[in-house]
């Protein structure tokens, strides 16, 4: 599922054993990834820069990713 949150584009989808439908009724739990799809490193050969693929540096945020999904799933 791909959805805007706080200006973020993220996926949340489910991975593991769940997922892949191979856990263990008694014995398992569920993995749930939230990726941020928007936001991304790069790393380019000699010569090459963001501007090359018209990629752009994305502003500063107050507040991390991960802390920003903490207090999504605590709320």
């Amino acid at each position: 599922m791909g959805i805007s949150y706080g200006g973020r584009q993220i996926k949340i989808f489910l991975q593991g054993s769940y997922a892949n439908n191979t856990n263990v009724r008694t014995q398992s739990d569920v993995d749930i990834a939230v990726v941020e799809e928007d936001t991304f490193r790069t790393q380019y050969r000699s010569g090459v820069s963001d501007s090359n693929y018209g990629f752009v540096n994305a502003p500063s945020r107050s507040k991390t990713f991960k802390d920003e999904i903490e207090e999504a799933l605590k709320d």
